[in-house]
């Protein structure tokens, strides 16, 4: 397990969550502070803050080019004022932390956000966050299948896809 596993894997979730916090199909539902989004927990203390986040993050995932993601990635990590620090935990081992200490939770979010999209343009694999291929979604989701040929955020997009297409070639039959 490496040193940014924690960042590199828990802010990939964080990152999706956070730009699916502001997608149309979502607002006014899940988007709001301290509750999961897509099973990730976003600590952000306030609607605004979030709604901030949100489009931070989803400006990053909007980039045309891994180069304009590390961009905006290194310019986010700059305004939440990121630098490594080592500092002991609750039970006295010591801990790499990339925010500074006493940072709002809003910046601690963004800050493991940022480091995890940071680490997946590191490893080549900027094309793996993807939009939801369903009509009336345009959540992000970060796919991990074997091939690389998932399409919709969730079964729930998928099995709706997949009901109107039944529908359409049932009524199309004579």
């Amino acid at each position: 397990m490496g040193v940014l596993s924690e960042y590199s894997d828990e802010g990939l979730l964080l990152a999706v969550a956070l730009a699916n916090a502001g997608s149309a199909c979502r607002r006014g539902d899940v988007a709001q502070p301290g509750l999961p989004i897509n099973g990730v927990v976003v600590r952000t203390e306030g609607a605004e803050e979030l709604a901030l986040a949100a489009a931070q993050v989803r400006e990053i995932l909007a980039a045309p080019t891994p180069g304009r993601a590390a961009e905006l990635i290194n310019r986010l990590l700059v305004a939440q004022q990121a630098r490594p620090e080592l500092a002991p935990d609750q039970d006295g081992r010591w801990r790499l932390h990339l925010h500074p200490r006493g940072a709002s939770a809003a910046a601690l979010d963004l800050v493991k956000a940022a480091t995890g999209l940071a680490v997946l343009v590191d490893e080549g694999r900027w094309g793996t966050i993807r939009a939801c291929g369903a009509e009336r979604c345009d959540d992000l989701f970060l796919d991990q299948s074997r091939n690389l040929i998932r399409r919709y955020c969730s079964r729930v997009c998928a099995n709706r896809v997949n009901a109107a297409l039944h529908r359409r070639r049932a009524a199309s039959e004579p």
